[in-house]
């Protein structure tokens, strides 16, 4: 079948700039509702370049029980038509395949533009004296949210937050440039290895000094 996705039974999700290799494989009659599939191409089709939240639909995802450990987490990610909702957001490609652009809850809402991190890290990592790079919201007074950039210097390179916004301009879009950059040499992490950017934007807002911007309640 025409859609290869993150819908597909087994997937392989990866972000790169364009041209972009496909990942993925045809989703198999014996693993998917292919109806339910049909439907959710058709309206991705027709809001091509716009990102929606990707979601599946396996054997082993057609029940509730057991899915997470608490049956209160486990209805909050599969939905009672049995979808789950993968917290994944995805942008369908003229070709039939879809690209997955970030996370739901990392993404960035800027005077009521969506932005995705991965995008903008995936550009800086363009930078040859980047290392590696993490890009998250801090609230914002005017705007609800702005960007901020924790970056990784490659050894024995120096850069500066001009010199990183400098190479942004003229090649991203203005609002998407990010408004603070921080240098490190770590980024927190869990036991397993994940980066947990709840905790960066913690440290950042401490900072940064933007405890009153923080307690605005956003659309």
């Amino acid at each position: 079948m025409a859609l290869r996705s993150a819908l597909a039974a087994e997937q392989r999700t990866e972000l790169l700039l364009d041209p972009a290799p496909v990942y993925g494989a045809p989703a198999g009659e014996d693993l998917v509702d292919l109806r339910r599939v049909a439907e959710v191409a058709d309206a991705l089709r027709r809001h091509l370049g716009d990102a929606v939240d990707v979601l599946d639909r396996k054997l082993q995802i057609l029940s509730e029980k057991d899915f997470f450990s608490s049956i209160e987490r486990t209805r909050e990610a599969v939905d009672r038509a049995r979808w789950m909702h993968t917290g994944d957001l995805a942008v369908m490609r003229e070709d039939g395949y879809v690209n997955i652009v970030g996370r739901i809850k990392d993404m960035v809402i800027r005077g009521g533009e969506n932005i995705y991190p991965r995008e903008i890290e995936e550009f800086l990592y363009t930078h040859p004296d980047i290392e590696d790079v993490q890009v998250i919201g801090v609230p914002d007074e005017k705007y609800g949210e702005e960007l901020m950039a924790w970056v990784m210097v490659e050894p024995g390179q120096a850069l500066t937050e001009e010199e990183i916004k400098e190479y942004c301009r003229g090649k991203i879009a203005h609002y998407k440039i990010p408004r603070y950059v921080k240098f490190t040499t770590e980024f927190p992490m869990g036991v397993t290895g994940k980066i947990q950017k709840y905790k960066m934007r913690e440290t950042s807002i401490k900072e940064l000094g933007l405890e009153i911007a923080s307690k605005i309640e956003t659309a």
